[in-house]
C-alpha cells in the first residue's frame, strides 16, 4: 500500500471516531462494519508499535474485550491473524504475562502480527466493500 491508501484508512478511522456518541462512547455501540474496521485498525496500530505484549498490558479502550478484537480480525477476513491473537489471549489467561513472553507461541504471534501488511490490505478491501462512503474525503 502507498501513503495515500494509508491516509484514506486514517481518514475513515477519524470519521468513525466522530460517530461515537461521546468521549465515553465505545466501539461496541457502532454498527458492525464500522466497529470491526475500528477495532482492527486500532489494534493493528498498537501491535505495529509495540507488539502483543504492549497490546495485552493494558485494557482495550471503551470496555472492548480482546476476544472482540480477535472476532473483528476474523470478520474482516483475517482468519489466521484472529487465531494467533486468540492463542495469545489464551496464553495470558493461563500464564502471567512475563511467563507468556518466553513461550514460542508468543514469539510466533509477535513475528506474525507486527508489521503485517496483509492486515492493512484487508482493511482497505473491507472498507471498499462495507463502507465505501468512508473512503471519500
Amino acid at each position: 500500500m502507498d501513503n495515500d491508501e494509508y491516509a484514506v484508512l486514517d481518514l475513515a478511522y477519524q470519521k468513525i471516531l466522530a460517530k461515537l456518541p461521546s468521549s465515553k462512547g465505545t466501539p461496541l455501540q457502532l454498527e458492525e462494519c464500522l466497529r470491526n474496521f475500528m477495532l482492527v485498525y486500532h489494534a493493528q496500530g498498537i501491535l505495529d508499535n509495540g507488539g502483543v505484549e504492549f497490546m495485552m498490558s493494558a485494557a482495550f479502550p471503551g470496555g472492548v474485550q480482546y476476544l472482540d478484537v480477535a472476532d473483528a480480525y476474523e470478520f474482516v477476513g483475517l482468519k489466521r491473524e484472529a487465531e494467533i491473537l486468540r492463542n495469545s489471549i489464551e496464553l495470558v489467561g493461563r500464564y502471567e504475562i512475563e511467563t507468556a513472553l518466553d513461550l514460542p507461541e508468543w514469539k510466533k504471534a509477535d513475528s506474525f502480527l507486527i508489521g503485517n501488511e496483509e492486515v492493512w490490505l484487508a482493511l482497505r478491501d473491507y472498507l471498499r466493500q462495507s463502507a465505501p462512503h468512508l473512503m471519500e474525503s
